[in-house]
């Protein structure tokens, strides 16, 4: 297929010069996607401002298809902020769409900011914070679920000469609502992260509660 966009629920919409995909059981699988631009509409009109990003997001497009389904994703790393009071440091908007084969299952886009396996840190001195915000969407019934993680707490800076990188401890707090369904978790979570040789990063997390209950 060659020149074609698609819009998500009025608020995304993407131009696509072309789109294939071969495969078979003689030849490796091969997915292949060139778009020409994405613009973000209605209440997401705020996100222009990062449509330099955005317009090499074929770069990095990722594409999984399974028995389950099918999933087109992307992840738009957004400048580091440092030096100055405080330090924005890996933060990225992710979006993916999720197309399910199974009948009775909708469309999902997902939406937000960074991943609870790659959250954003801000810092300034020694205290600190991550933290994640991702909104699902259906195309009849709108935003279906919402995902909040917020930590806050210590963060030490470390330099040895041959290595330098954080560690932390913080106290974090986890909220996800998925349709009438919220769940909400308390915890404390200590770590490290190496990011001059091997960018190698290790936690433990201790739960400290966990609730559950339907909406009426």
């Amino acid at each position: 297929m060659s020149n074609f966009s698609i819009s998500f629920l009025s608020i995304l919409n993407v131009e696509f010069d072309n789109v294939s995909f071969v495969g078979g059981s003689a030849i490796e699988e091969k997915f292949d996607v060139a778009i020409r631009d994405i613009r973000f509409e209605g209440p997401l009109n705020f996100v222009q401002v990062f449509q330099s990003y955005l317009k090499t997001i074929d770069k990095g497009l990722r594409f999984d298809i399974s028995a389950a389904g099918a999933m087109l994703g992307y992840e738009v790393c957004l400048p580091d902020i440092t030096g100055g009071a405080f330090n924005f440091v890996n933060w990225k908007l992710v979006m993916d769409l999720r197309l399910p084969f199974k009948a009775g299952i909708p469309m999902r886009i997902n939406i937000g900011l960074n991943t609870p396996q790659e959250m954003g840190l801000v810092t300034g001195a020694i205290w600190g914070g991550r933290g994640c915000l991702i909104f699902g969407l259906e195309p009849k019934r709108g935003v279906v679920s919402i995902l909040l993680i917020v930590e806050v707490g210590v963060v030490l800076y470390l330099n040895i000469g041959v290595a330098e990188g954080i560690v932390y401890i913080f106290a974090g707090i986890y909220i996800r609502k998925e349709y009438d369904k919220i769940e909400l978790k308390g915890y404390l979570t200590c770590g490290g992260i190496e990011y001059s040789w091997f960018n190698y990063s290790f936690s433990y997390i201790l739960y400290g509660f966990t609730r559950q209950w339907k909406l009426p």
